[in-house]
């Protein structure tokens, strides 16, 4: 029971982490549009490199008094990645797919629509993308609890439990298919009106995806 209570004291701590990075990034960009100092260089600068400093020795502060970050011995390195290489191939390659499915989406508009329509879906990505930090806050904390399943009691519990939980993640982001009009008018102009219905579908498959991280999580447990 203690070494279980240890995993999930990390597992919370690099959700923590996670959400602290993503205030620290809304915040800084929030200070920047008000003082008039948003451009690409500054938000690269700060919001890309000083965050991920910032956000760094802070992960670091959590990490207990007896560790020391140093690079593991060259053997260790070989077993390692031989176990990582047999287990997330084909999780690595399904990422891949999804990074250019995101990428090609983004081009066939530059190649067949116009440019406005392009920023507007921009835009739109942009605000699901930051929607979706849940879905990796779920991926973290449900992580060690998903690994440790073993039987069909606990597997029913689980998705149970998941599904439960997706439910009622998806009723408090649902406030937000109503204000995305709103909210993105004011903040970005009449301009990128088109980006409403955008967002509203995009965050559509957000909440897809949160109802089926349970379940893609069982990929652990069942290897």
């Amino acid at each position: 029971v203690g070494s279980e209570m240890c995993i999930r004291d990390r597992f919370r701590k690099v959700a923590a982490i996670l959400v602290f990075n993503t205030a620290l990034t809304a915040l800084l960009s929030i200070v920047l549009w008000f003082s008039g100092r948003l451009t690409i260089i500054s938000a690269l600068a700060v919001l890309g490199i000083g965050v991920s400093l910032v956000t760094f020795l802070a992960g670091w502060r959590f990490l207990p008094p007896t560790w020391r970050l140093s690079l593991p011995d060259l053997p260790t390195m070989r077993q390692d990645a031989r176990a990582s290489f047999r287990f997330s191939l084909w999780l690595w390659f399904a990422n891949i797919l999804a990074v250019l499915t995101v990428q090609a989406d983004v081009l066939l508009l530059n190649r067949f629509s116009t440019v406005a329509m392009v920023g507007s879906y921009g835009l739109a990505l942009s605000l699901a993308t930051k929607v979706d930090i849940i879905n990796r806050s779920l991926y973290t904390v449900l992580l060690p609890a998903a690994s440790a399943l073993s039987g069909r009691e606990d597997y029913t519990r689980y998705l149970k439990r998941g599904l439960l939980r997706s439910a009622l993640i998806c009723l408090l982001l649902l406030p937000a298919v109503f204000l995305a009009r709103p909210f993105i008018l004011f903040f970005y102009g009449p301009a990128y009106a088109a980006s409403v219905p955008l967002f509203q579908l995009l965050l559509g498959a957000v909440v897809l995806d949160i109802f089926t991280m349970p379940l893609l999580l069982l990929a652990f447990p069942l290897n």
